[in-house]
């Protein structure tokens, strides 16, 4: 702004409101297309994944032997927490597959775009088979396996020191 000069001003009377806007406000931008696809697969496959885990870890806990305070060994908690992790990525994979597909779909010059959610289920098993909502399990569980082992360890171990 140049010195000295100031900002056009304009005083209303005093008594009439001010004249309603011609135009509506600005919006902003949304994200484009692959940055908010997946949103939703993310939404659903985490809740379920989130519940599966715990719940299969109290499961599994409960058939566990117990110390002599009656509690779980927090080793044992690595056990639990190893195969409820496995088995709640087993059950929800197809749910992560579905939000990948979704979020590269129409990115990096890629023309296939799903519709949402069912549409890229269907298409998937349409042209790849059921198979295709495990690809990439294997590598999923063995990085799973020891990650929340010790999620659940620690987590036990935490309870244990707070004397939860």
């Amino acid at each position: 702004m140049a010195a000295g000069r100031r900002w056009p001003t304009r005083r209303w009377p005093t008594r009439r409101s001010p004249p309603p806007l011609t135009t509506s406000p600005p919006r902003l931008p949304s994200p484009p297309p692959p940055a908010r696809a997946g949103v939703t697969a993310t939404l659903v496959g985490a809740i379920p994944f989130e519940g599966i885990k715990f719940g299969a870890n109290e499961f599994f806990k409960q058939r566990l032997p117990r110390g002599a305070d009656g509690r779980t060994p927090p080793v044992y908690s690595l056990v639990a927490g190893a195969v409820a992790g496995t088995l709640a990525h087993v059950l929800t994979h197809p749910l992560d597959t579905v939000r990948r597909r979704m979020q590269i779909s129409g990115a990096a010059g890629s023309s296939l775009v799903y519709k949402n959610m069912v549409d890229c289920v269907r298409r998937t098993i349409a042209t790849e088979g059921v198979g295709a909502l495990f690809l990439g399990i294997v590598p999923t569980v063995v990085r799973a396996v020891p990650n929340l082992g010790i999620q659940f360890w620690l987590y036990e171990l935490l309870k244990l020191q707070l004397k939860l």
